[in-house]
This record gives C-alpha cells, sequence and structure tokens, in this order.
C-alpha cells in the first residue's frame, strides 16, 4: 500500500501530539493536522464537580441485580441509571499482538497466546459525552454533541469516572465493578474471534464501514454507534477515539498468560483503537499507542468492562 505525502503528514502530527507509545516524530510544521487545543498551554478543562454534590450518588431509587455471565457472545445488557449498554465477551483464548509478516505490524506487536479464565462485559459504544457529564457534572469534550464519545479526556479522569460509578449505592450494594478495561481485554473484545489485522478482515477498505478515520471523519468525533458492530456487537472498536486501558504500557511477556495485567509499572497508560485523526494500520486490532495518564487529547476517550467486585480474576 503507497503511503502519502499527506498520510505521512498526518503520522507525524499525531505521533507528535499524542505522544506515540514508539514515539520520535514530531509535528511537521505544514501538517494538515493542527495540534490539538485540549493539548495546549491555553487550555483550561473544567473541573469534575464533588461527587457528593452529583444527584445519582444519593439515588436508590432505582435497583441494579448483581452481574452474572451471559449465555453467548455479544449478548447486550443495559445497566445502571446512565443505560449503558454492555455485550458479553465469553471466556476463551487468542493470539494477542501481530505476525511478524502482517502489513502493519510494529516492534511492540510480539505475539503471546492469552487465556481469559472467566468472560466479562465490555460497553458496547465508547462512553458518550451525555454519560459522562451525568455523573461527573462537567463536559471538557472539545467536539460537543451528547451521543459523541467523550473525548480531551486524561486516564485520571476516565478512572474516577469508573470510581464513581462504581460508588452508586445501587452498583454498590450489587457488588458491581466498573473500570477500564485491560489492554488484552481490549483486543479480545476488539478482535471478537477474528484473526486478522481488523475485526471485519485485512482490507482497510472496511474501515469505511466499520469505523471513522482521517478520510471519512471529516476531522471531527461523530455519535457512537454509528458504524457497523463487530461480531460481539462492539461498536467503534476502530476509530473515532483512542481508547484508555487500564494498563501501563511496556513490552508483551514472552510466554503465554492467563488473565494478564499488564506491567506492575510505567510512566504511560496504554490507549487503544486508533480514532478519527489517524490512518487505518494505526488502527488496527493489534496496533498499540500510549501516553501519561495526565495528558489531555481530542482523541482520547474510553469504554468501560463491568465485573462483580468479588471476581478477583480479573481487576
Amino acid at each position: 500500500m503507497t503511503r502519502t505525502k499527506f498520510d505521512l503528514l498526518i503520522v507525524a502530527a499525531i505521533a507528535g501530539c499524542s505522544g506515540c507509545a514508539d514515539g520520535g516524530a514530531t509535528t511537521s510544521a505544514d501538517s494538515p493536522v493542527s495540534v490539538s487545543p485540549a493539548s495546549t498551554a491555553n487550555f483550561v478543562a473544567p473541573e469534575p464537580v464533588p461527587f457528593e454534590s452529583i444527584a445519582l450518588a444519593s439515588d436508590s431509587s432505582y435497583a441494579s441485580p448483581p452481574l452474572g455471565d451471559g449465555a453467548e457472545p455479544g449478548e447486550v445488557r443495559e445497566l445502571t441509571r446512565l443505560k449503558i449498554k454492555f455485550c458479553w465477551c465469553p471466556a476463551g483464548k487468542f493470539r494477542m499482538g501481530s505476525s511478524d509478516d502482517t502489513p502493519g505490524h510494529l516492534l511492540n506487536e510480539t505475539q503471546f497466546d492469552v487465556t481469559f479464565s472467566r468472560g466479562f462485559w465490555t460497553q458496547q459504544t465508547e462512553l458518550t459525552q451525555n454519560q459522562y457529564e451525568q455523573l461527573m457534572g462537567c463536559n471538557p469534550a472539545f467536539f460537543k454533541g451528547p451521543q459523541n464519545p467523550i473525548e480531551s479526556l486524561t486516564w485520571n479522569e476516565a478512572t474516577e469516572f469508573c470510581r464513581r460509578l462504581s460508588e452508586l449505592p445501587p452498583e454498590k450494594k450489587a457488588g458491581n465493578l466498573f473500570r477500564l478495561p485491560t489492554e488484552a481485554e481490549w483486543e479480545y473484545a476488539c478482535r471478537a474471534g477474528s484473526t486478522t489485522e481488523f475485526c471485519f478482515g485485512d482490507d482497510e477498505a472496511g474501515m469505511e464501514e466499520y469505523g471513522w478515520y482521517h478520510k471519512n471523519s471529516g476531522r471531527t468525533t461523530h455519535p457512537v454507534g454509528e458504524k457497523k458492530a463487530n461480531a460481539w456487537g462492539l461498536h467503534d472498536v476502530h476509530g473515532n477515539v483512542s481508547e484508555w486501558c487500564g494498563d501501563f504500557y511496556g513490552d508483551y511477556p514472552r510466554e503465554a498468560v492467563i488473565d494478564p495485567r499488564g506491567p506492575k509499572s510505567g510512566d504511560k497508560r496504554v490507549l487503544r483503537g486508533g480514532g478519527w485523526f489517524f490512518m487505518p494500520m494505526f488502527a488496527r486490532s493489534a496496533y498499540r499507542d500510549a501516553s501519561a495518564p495526565s495528558a489531555r487529547y481530542v482523541g482520547f476517550g474510553f469504554r468501560l468492562v463491568a465485573t462483580s467486585a468479588a471476581d478477583i480474576t480479573l481487576r
């Protein structure tokens, strides 16, 4: 596949702006992609309001049932007062990363076998601005739209949202825990049983139907769920926004792993999925990015994983 100068300028711009895990590139002065307003010194993000002042923090007028296992891959459940839909990702095994002969393969994608001893619930779409604002009392997104994904968000803010959602009285009573996916969970859910470069196959032309990226996004995010879902019902796993994961960024293990949790320490957190500003090769199922947990960019958002607080197998 031929890379155009326009494509290469986008690569340079994004690597310079978002802190690509394998970085080294800097933003080009003549790049068609401008530096994110959310990453400049003049941008002041709105502060979340205190949790105690949010109406949902003391709302016990509804009941949340304890999470159980799904009956089949892709089963959908609507959870919490925020009416967030989750899809069931069953226990299983897959090969994480990409092979050396994959066209877009990068050195940090060394393959290894992963086994999940338990299934888990993954949010059907990226978290929306409407959902985020109900619990945080603010909306830092640059591209405003209630059903657009929340973005311009740091890893710290994403994990605070997870903490607050887990602390809602009905969720706490039911023992339901909401968190960011591990990097392995994210790729397993993205692939949904596929072994190809994308969840839909190897031909990046499929991005037109499955994701928002630099050629079809119009340089903005779009309402979640408008593109086709993968085999387990998940939308926007390729494109729209890059999604924070819970893990520190680091080298992959060289041996098979059961229920991996990533490195024990590090200075960056993992991002997955590409985004509205990326070329398709940077939205592949195996592609890895990372940034400091305090980093803020118009391409950074997240989706949730729901598990039982009593399940210590998957954090």
